[in-house]
């Protein structure tokens, strides 16, 4: 142990003193040092703790100045961290054992950090092996119950976001239900730990996101039904109705892309509550979205068009929506939405785009007699006071020259 210690001792001291340049040598070494202690046995000893602190400092302070990218950052706490826990007395105090958790928990997060999970779970378990011998040294004082009470709250903070991160490393190895045990303990503390509401909810959010672009449709289902649930549970501490809107339109897609038709029913009330929580554009037009894809009747449709004229979304979305149900072969509803909704804008500077989109749409389905209508009744409006704006007025010359050139063609 002392030639280990003075050459821990040596190599701390050189990295220490190293400049940017010279850095990634000196800590791989320190590195290789230490990737063996685990089987050792513990032994207190003076200097390789000082050298753990300083290495810990260290890293801190040259991290602030930006000095240490993630990864050497994850390394030199890795090192440190190592050091304090091979050198652990048989009875550590309290003191000892608050720097042990704090330590590990941060490698652990850091190696997250650097994507690189199975690393960060050595050291989260380390963290939460500490956390249990702190509680149960808690326990055995019998000091006053204040003191015990907030001592046993300060040990339930640290094991829930130490729970969350192993929950985080289980989700990106894919080992979905170890996370939900995981979870499951962090949602059994929420009731003592109420202000955590926001976080848990939010890190199930993130795993849903996470989980739908990899198409894990099933396992993004559950945690963005598990970020909603949390999040309804304290509406004080929650993390809002924008938040949870947000989750249950992602919920909402997943079950649209994963199979429309078997889960019509669920794609569906996760888009209503969207609404209900805090309505916005893309839920209204994702509601459209899923009756269509589903076959959903035109009543159904037209009711959900309804919505989007009385939230007052905007004339592109509109017109998006019509392109949008032509796409799906529901002519007549578009028709009939595009006149309410040139109704609607009658007074907006952009109408000349929907009048335009309305010429363009009638033409493609051979209705070229209402076309030339609707391309007379533009023109005349255009000189009397109802001017196109440029880009309209672009796009309705380049469709004049191409119906004339079609016409040539013919003749």
């Amino acid at each position: 142990m002392e030639q280990f210690a003075s050459t821990v001792k040596t190599l701390t001291d050189d990295l220490l003193q190293k400049q940017l340049p010279d850095l990634d040598e000196a800590i791989e070494k320190l590195l290789f040092e230490v990737s063996g202690l685990d089987a050792l046995p513990k032994i207190p000893h003076t200097q390789l703790e000082d050298c753990a602190i300083q290495l810990w400092n260290w890293s801190v302070t040259k991290n602030a100045g930006g000095g240490l990218s993630k990864v050497q950052k994850a390394k030199v706490r890795h090192v440190a961290c190592s050091l304090l826990y091979c050198c652990e007395p048989e009875n550590p105090t309290e003191g000892a054992i608050r720097k042990q958790i704090l330590m590990a928990s941060k490698t652990g997060r850091t190696w997250l950090d650097c994507k690189n999970p199975q690393m960060a779970d050595h050291f989260l378990r380390l963290a939460v092996k500490s956390l249990e011998t702190l509680y149960s040294q808690l326990m055995s004082r019998g000091h006053a119950a204040a003191d015990i009470n907030s001592s046993k709250a300060d040990v339930e903070k640290d094991l829930l976001r130490i729970l969350s991160c192993q929950a985080e490393s289980a989700v990106s190895q894919g080992n979905n239900e170890e996370a939900m045990v995981y979870m499951q303990r962090c949602k059994d503390m929420l009731q003592r730990l109420p202000k955590d509401t926001a976080y848990l909810s939010l890190m199930c959010y993130n795993f849903g996101v996470e989980t739908y672009n990899l198409r894990m449709f099933e396992d993004s289902a559950f945690w963005l039904s598990q970020s909603y649930d949390i999040g309804k549970t304290n509406v004080k501490y929650g993390p809002g109705p924008e938040v949870l809107a947000k989750g249950l339109r992602l919920l909402a897609t997943v079950y649209l892309e994963w199979d429309c038709q078997r889960f019509q029913e669920k794609a569906l009330n996760a888009v209503i509550l969207a609404n209900k929580e805090c309505v916005s554009t893309s839920g209204l037009y994702l509601k459209i979205r899923i009756l269509l894809t589903s076959g959903g009747p035109d009543t159904h449709i037209r009711a959900g068009l309804d919505e989007m004229l009385e939230a007052q979304v905007s004339l592109d979305v509109c017109l998006s929506t019509v392109k949008l149900l032509m796409s799906e072969d529901r002519e007549m509803l578009a028709f009939d939405y595009l006149k309410r909704v040139c109704q609607h804008f009658g007074s907006s500077p952009d109408l000349g785009t929907a009048l335009v989109l309305h010429v363009e749409l009638l033409l493609q389905k051979g209705k070229g007699l209402l076309g030339k209508q609707k391309i007379e009744d533009i023109i005349t409006g255009h000189y009397s006071g109802k001017q196109l704006a440029p880009d309209a007025l672009t796009s309705l010359h380049v469709m004049l020259w191409d119906q004339a050139s079609k016409q040539f063609e013919v003749c």
